[in-house]
């Protein structure tokens, strides 16, 4: 008792010793809890994975009255992938999966994943390319990436006309179409889920 705190900033990457130090811990707090949320991912009971879904669903929810009353640019990959993303159906598509399902859509429709464009934008790694060379994106880890084409043949059957088609994969209103009667087809989410689980390229459990 009786001691004092003072918090101060500090510009980042400017060769303060302190920050430097902490930049090291967060990244490898980081890398390190990939691995720890895969094991807990499947170590945890089911109630807490049902209750933690719900929390996410919440959380949306909070995301995109956010967005409504302030124009922020949070969520704006999500925003620019799926034209109705502030209305209601973001809940209706997220409380019609599993825990585990609901859990790696969000990584697809946010781009907070595993995937090297987004581990190297918070530099986690040295390069944003993919194991075959080119910029491993959410919209290149779908569609394109010659490592996963034995797992894309059912996702790929399931899109039908609209393959390639990242708005329609993730269960977005594709920008353009009209919002009235519009609704995302739930055999074409399922079927992108199972793709990416099936590649076990994502994180079962979410960054």
């Amino acid at each position: 008792m009786g001691k004092q705190i003072k918090v101060c900033w500090v510009p980042g990457h400017a060769g303060v010793e302190g920050n430097i130090r902490a930049d090291e811990l967060v990244k490898r707090a980081h890398t390190e809890g990939i691995a720890r949320q895969q094991a807990t991912a499947l170590r945890t009971p089911l109630r807490i994975l049902h209750a933690v879904h719900k929390t996410q669903i919440n959380a949306t929810a909070a995301v995109a009255a956010l967005q409504r009353t302030t124009g922020g640019s949070f969520g704006r990959f999500t925003k620019r992938i799926d034209a109705s993303y502030s209305s209601g159906h973001t809940k209706d598509l997220y409380n019609n999966l599993t825990a585990a399902q609901a859990a790696v859509l969000a990584q697809l429709r946010t781009g907070i994943c595993r995937l090297n464009s987004y581990l190297y934008r918070i530099s986690v790694t040295d390069t944003q390319d993919c194991e075959c060379g080119l910029p491993e994106t959410v919209p290149h880890f779908l569609f394109s990436c010659s490592r996963w084409i034995e797992q894309r043949r059912e996702m790929r059957e399931a899109h039908g006309e609209w393959w390639g088609n990242l708005s329609h994969a993730v269960g977005g209103r594709p920008a353009g179409m009209k919002g009235e009667g519009w609704r995302s087809m739930r055999t074409v989410v399922l079927a992108t889920i199972a793709f990416a689980r099936a590649t076990g390229r994502l994180a079962p459990g979410g960054v």
